[in-house]
């Protein structure tokens, strides 16, 4: 009985979409990432890790041999990004963006203005190939009497995943891709 109660609940799961939220913020010099209210990564604190991680230890990387080469080229990408993007079931995403900036200078910080909302067309341009938007919010405040140099950057997103549609996604891309195939010597044979 138990077994059926698990097996209708991933069914759920797999049919029902659920929404992940998700933040970046950019501030004094850090990017931070949270999913919910939950801090996923910081940037400072990650290259803290990092340079200590390697003052400890360096180990030797050790080599694989390889059967099947994965060939990527320019077909090849665009194949991918024309499937991705003609497909019919994209997840849906809410897109939330805030920011705030000064230059010190109200001639530069016009022009910046106009340069970020390009930035924001292309970026949703490039966010459509993989998501389906359906609201897009974008709140952009220079201050133009400030002779400091600040940035503030908000990006607030909600994206309404459901398994089945991941699924079908990640199904394109594997079956875009072209392998081929390599001899353990380092000769090509076959595709």
């Amino acid at each position: 009985m138990r077994v059926l109660y698990i097996l209708i609940i991933i069914l759920i799961l797999m049919l029902i979409p659920f929404p992940v939220k998700i933040q970046v913020i950019f501030k004094d010099m850090d990017l931070k990432v949270y999913l919910y209210k939950f801090k996923v990564f910081s940037l400072i604190e990650t290259l803290k890790k990092k340079t200590e991680k390697d003052k400890k230890k360096c180990k030797p990387k050790k080599e694989k041999k390889k059967k099947k080469k994965l060939v990527i080229n320019l077909s090849v990408i665009q194949n991918i990004i024309y499937k991705l993007n003609n497909n019919p079931i994209k997840p849906k995403i809410r897109l939330y963006y805030d920011i705030n900036y000064s230059t010190g200078d109200a001639a530069s910080t016009a022009v910046i203005y106009g340069i970020i909302y390009q930035v924001i067309a292309v970026l949703n341009l490039i966010i459509n190939v993989l998501l389906n938007i359906t609201l897009n919010k974008t709140d952009i405040a220079p201050n133009f009497q400030s002779e400091d140099v600040f940035v503030k950057i908000q990006f607030k997103s909600i994206i309404f995943l459901n398994l089945v549609k991941i699924i079908y996604m990640i199904l394109l891309i594997l079956l875009s891709l072209k392998y081929k195939e390599v001899d353990p010597k380092g000769e090509n044979y076959g595709m």
